[in-house]
């Protein structure tokens, strides 16, 4: 149903770039508990607004913005914004007819210019349902959600080749690219944030151990090297928007890889100094790590053999920094060989682990989902003895493509896109349902475009598309060179192909191997 403004946000003018949930919803009739999201709300979106799921169906419902968070209970339900320095609310009625079916989309349109004071400034949005059926017998509500004012929106592209590594900055919205270059800080580049909304970019250098920042207020970005490690070895980074820490996995001078933050608010004497630090945190090789919506958890997976840990995230928690779950053996399904789990991502809910992992050759993609509320591996196939991982063991049974490489999960938690590299390039979605964990279903899309060498895809913060990134492999067609494809996130209908400059030494492979949406 529409929904009409009780009161007018003159402060909600640009983009919603850093966006995470916060704190716990509370349920509704029959237990099922809401969820808010918001789309990516850059300078100008006039479709800008926020969306409510799993609520009763036709209750009122009030989406509160404020300037601050809290944690209250107040009439049996838990208050996660500050009504004191609220910016007001918005009213509307759930779509549906019963509980868990009601859903309700609330516009904030975005059709006046941004001032930069308001760039970089976080707000918190909560939705409140009258609910006779929740646990306090008057008000259900979602989770938190928190948003910063930004920039518009930016695809980062980063390389790996033999050495003086390139990247890109696209703009989506012209499809083209609009800044380029290769200092030092893009030097293989292995994962990139966005922070400060959008205002800076943190790239994490596996070649030469440090963490880069660039500040792209300015036509041309300006590079620098934050901090630099011990040794030659940083992978991934994550963002913690509200402590302006970011994560990165890398030897802090023990000989052994652990995760470790890093702070990165300018304004503060420890800037670009580890804050916080594992010690101890896995035996053996991980590179590849994801941090919780929430920021309370990290998932972590080695190779040889293949292990997820859990380590506790959240500053001021006695076991902060340690091992929840420690070197824990990912199933597998397929008989024979091993099994690499390649890319590893937390739900918007902060509860489930989703990895995915290839087998050697054309053996098709596994995607193994681990419970951390339960501590226990969910099953996707009921007639079988033990959990089954979703894919050809699955039911219904899942025939991805092979060497998987990427798992990008929506921020509505409805949908994973995944894609690889085997035969000449795959990518697809999977639906899911964040009230059902045993649910999925897959699509694999056919977009009539090469994705050779699809290193890795990004979604866009709105959940409206996905780049997948592309580059000539022997034994399949010609492309004449790497390409940024963008594909729309319901069925993968092509929505644009950005060519990338070559490198300085073009007889090299060029992998496109880092993409990332502000």
């Amino acid at each position: 149903m529409s929904s009409r403004s009780l009161l007018v946000f003159p402060f909600l003018l640009a983009v919603a770039i850093a966006q995470r949930p916060y704190g716990d919803p509370t349920p509704g009739a029959a237990g099922f508990k809401p969820r808010l999201h918001a789309g990516s709300s850059w300078i100008g979106n006039m479709n800008f607004g926020f969306d409510i799921a799993a609520a009763s169906g036709g209750v009122p419902a009030f989406l509160q913005i404020s300037l601050a968070p809290t944690n209250q209970s107040v009439i049996g339900f838990h208050l996660l914004v500050d009504l004191n320095v609220s910016l007001g609310s918005i009213f509307t009625v759930t779509n549906g007819f019963q509980p868990g079916d009601g859903t309700a989309h609330i516009g904030v349109p975005l059709g006046i210019p941004a001032s930069p004071n308001f760039i970089g400034a976080a707000f918190y949005a909560q939705a409140i349902m009258l609910d006779s059926g929740s646990v306090g017998g008057v008000l259900s509500a979602s989770q938190g959600w928190r948003f910063e004012l930004g920039l518009p929106p930016l695809i980062f592209v980063g390389t790996s080749i033999l050495n003086n590594d390139p990247y890109q900055l696209v703009e989506p919205t012209l499809n083209s690219v609009v800044a380029t270059g290769s200092p030092p800080e893009v030097n293989n580049v292995t994962k990139a944030v966005f922070m400060n909304g959008g205002k800076r970019l943190f790239t994490a250098s596996s070649i030469r151990g440090a963490i880069g920042m660039a500040d792209l207020t300015v036509s041309q970005p300006v590079w620098n090297t934050i901090w630099q490690g011990v040794a030659t070895s940083t992978y991934g980074i994550a963002a913690d928007h509200e402590r302006k820490w970011v994560w990165t996995i890398t030897d802090p001078g023990s000989g052994a890889r652990e995760l470790v933050a890093i702070d990165v608010d300018q304004g503060r004497p420890t800037f670009g100094l580890p804050v916080a630090a594992t010690y101890g945190v896995a035996f053996g090789y991980f590179e590849k790590f994801s941090l919780a919506p929430n920021c309370r958890r990290a998932a972590l997976i080695t190779f040889l053999p293949q292990t997820l840990t859990i380590v506790d995230t959240e500053s001021g928690s006695p076991t902060f920094c340690q091992n929840l779950i420690s070197a824990l053996p990912i199933p597998t399904d397929q008989p024979g060989g091993t099994m690499l789990f390649n890319d590893i991502e937390i739900t918007p809910d902060s509860r489930y682990v989703m990895m995915v992992g290839q087998f050697p050759g054309a053996a098709p993609t596994e995607v193994a989902v681990y419970d951390m509320l339960t501590n226990t591996w969910v099953d996707h196939n009921p007639n079988q003895v033990g959990a089954q991982n979703i894919g050809p063991y699955s039911l219904p049974v899942v025939n991805m493509g092979s060497a998987a490489t990427t798992i990008e999960m929506s921020r509505s938690g409805t949908f994973a896109i995944i894609s690889g590299m085997g035969g000449c390039g795959w990518v697809g979605r999977l639906d899911l349902d964040p009230n059902d964990a045993t649910y999925f279903a897959w699509q694999q899309w056919n977009p009539g475009v090469s994705l050779q060498n699809s290193w890795t895809a990004a979604l866009s913060p709105d959940d409206l598309e996905v780049a997948v990134s592309t580059w000539q492999k022997t034994g399949c067609t010609a492309m004449g060179g790497p390409v940024l494809r963008r594909f729309d996130s319901a069925q993968g209908i092509l929505l644009g192909s950005i060519p990338i400059p070559y490198n300085s030494n073009p007889s090299t492979l060029q992998n496109l191997y880092s993409v990332v949406y502000n």
